[in-house]
């Protein structure tokens, strides 16, 4: 297929993606929660791919990767785009007395609304698209990258040749969560692997997005803007958008979740939370954060952390409520197993190959375990106490793409980060402004940096 029709395609189903999310916002968040445009919408587009990725896993577990299938789903998707978009675009023009750009960079918290905010949204915009203009360039050349030849595309291949989801013979990677690699089956389906892999450049710009929307809440538009310009503009972050890979579906619903987390404790700051919104929250937040462990092993410990955080939030309130909310935070989280659950059942190790000296697995044995293992132990430079002083200022510096290093070029940016960060949440916390987000959402970073 054409590479125009790849890129209707792909902008079709992106913005499904978005008008099945503003639904799920709309039911769940209702008028009682007001946000940034910027980051509603990259939260609308975080909350479609969970809910279509589910949906999608449910018909390859039931058989159901045909043709008809689909394409009936992908119809569905443009068809909500267009009534949805149609609905915005309304929105817009009634309220083009404001101005187009006013009202899309508002925020109705804040009535007086300044004009060098709204240049900073600008800037943020117009600098990104700057530079993911090689990013889209990318995304319409063939497959290249090792990973997306290995498993990104060649899993849904393989899925739908079966018409199902199945585990490769001789691929460890066909065991690893696929919740995103099943959009990218539909995408493949529609329109083909240029389409497949550019919906990455799409959940990038979520990410983008939602962690603007999180640091204009903490910080204020101005700093927001040079803080997200900094993390768009990582080289690692630019390269790895435009080639199916997971990462930018992981950071999209990290900064979702975490957008969604500080809205919730702010609330209960201001006294203004009801209990049934207590539980539209909770829900939300294990939705998206759920989703994060159908991504990648490692998403288990960003739901992980996100689940402590929310625990120690019910500390001060009752024993029934607060079971109440984790337990409807559980609920939301759990269908982010069922790729674990499926591994579990069909290859007798959730976290296949990973963990076989714990769980075993088929087709599998302690001399392969132990070779993948001192495999893994190559990558870095060194294990010992110094080397873990130094990493900070190696990943910065001497990181190379496809090395056994350090795969990827960070750059200074890592340092004078980590520096910025310590010096804020000091005086956040000096100043009491937000202290206890900071310290919440710093635990997060320590201990998943750590890790």
């Amino acid at each position: 297929m054409n590479l125009i029709w790849q890129m209707v395609a792909l902008i079709g189903f992106g913005g499904g993606c978005w008008a099945i999310g503003d639904l799920i916002l709309r039911y769940l968040l209702g008028k009682e929660v007001h946000l940034h445009a910027v980051a509603r919408y990259s939260l609308a587009f975080a909350t479609g791919n969970v809910f279509l990725s589910y949906f999608i896993t449910a018909l390859g577990f039931s058989g159901f990767f045909t043709s008809e299938a689909l394409w009936t789903m992908f119809i569905v998707c443009l068809g909500l785009f267009l009534w949805k978009g149609g609905g915005e675009v309304n929105g817009l023009l009634t309220k083009s007395k404001e101005g187009l750009k006013g009202h899309l960079f508002s925020n109705s918290e804040i009535p007086n609304r300044d004009r060098e905010n709204h240049l900073a949204a600008f800037f943020l915009i117009a600098l990104t698209a700057l530079f993911y203009i090689p990013v889209v360039m990318q995304a319409a050349a063939p497959p290249y990258l090792r990973d997306s030849l290995v498993y990104h595309l060649l899993c849904p291949k393989a899925y739908l040749k079966a018409g199902s989801l199945i585990h490769i013979p001789g691929n460890l990677f066909s065991a690893f969560p696929k919740g995103h690699e099943v959009l990218m089956t539909l995408l493949l389906e529609v329109a083909g692997d240029r389409a497949a892999q550019g919906f990455s450049i799409f959940q990038q710009i979520s990410a983008i997005g939602g962690f603007y929307g999180l640091n204009r809440l903490l910080v204020g538009p101005r700093s927001a803007v040079l803080c997200v310009t900094g993390f768009a503009t990582v080289p690692p972050v630019i390269y790895f958008s435009g080639c199916g890979y997971v990462e930018p579906a992981l950071l999209m619903n990290l900064g979702g979740s975490l957008l969604i987390l500080f809205l919730y404790i702010r609330s209960v700051r201001e006294k203004s939370m009801s209990g049934s919104m207590t539980l539209r929250f909770f829900s939300l937040i294990g939705f998206l954060a759920g989703w994060m462990s159908s991504l990648k092993y490692s998403g288990l410990i960003y739901l992980g952390l996100v689940g402590l955080i929310l625990l120690w939030s019910q500390r001060k309130v009752p024993l029934k409520k607060a079971l109440g909310a984790i337990g409807t935070f559980s609920l939301s989280a759990t269908p982010g197993f069922c790729w674990m659950g499926w591994n579990w059942i069909t290859l007798g190790n959730p976290v296949y190959p990973m963990g076989w000296f714990l769980f075993g697995g088929r087709g599998w044995d302690e001399s392969r375990a132990l070779a993948m293992s001192l495999y893994f132990n190559t990558y870095g430079m060194g294990k010992n106490l110094s080397d873990y002083l130094l990493l900070m200022w190696r990943l910065a510096f001497s990181g190379r793409f496809d090395s056994i290093r350090f795969d990827g070029a960070i750059g200074p940016f890592l340092l004078l980060f980590l520096a910025l960060a310590a010096w804020s949440a000091y005086l956040l916390i000096r100043r009491r402004i937000n202290g206890g987000v900071t310290k919440q959402i710093g635990f997060m970073f320590i201990v998943s940096t750590a890790f």
